[in-house]
């Protein structure tokens, strides 16, 4: 299952680990849709120059004490899709 924490409070607080298991690798759509929406997210940020934003194996974590319209406006904006996506495939990702 893949777990999202998004938290802000003083800037932003993003975790996403795990794997959805939706579907055999190469064909598991939720994985990326997953992995999509992380990227949007890491490559938003990084225009806007915040970083650092680390990678590793099957997670991703943000933290930055951005606090400005258009930071929140990334964060909010990614959330709807993941909050979008744990509606059609509950089973496979959870939103904290």
């Amino acid at each position: 299952m893949t777990r999202v924490v998004y938290k802000k409070n003083h800037g932003h607080y993003f975790e996403c680990t795990g794997h959805s298991n939706y579907d055999q690798n190469g064909k598991d759509l939720v994985c990326a849709a997953v992995s999509t929406l992380c990227c949007t997210l890491a490559n938003s940020l990084m225009e806007k120059g915040i970083e650092p934003i680390a990678y590793e194996d099957g997670a991703v974590v943000i933290r930055t004490s951005e606090e400005d319209l258009e930071t929140s406006t990334i964060f909010h904006t990614v959330m709807i899709g993941f909050d979008c996506l744990a509606e059609q495939y509950g089973d496979y990702i959870e939103i904290f």
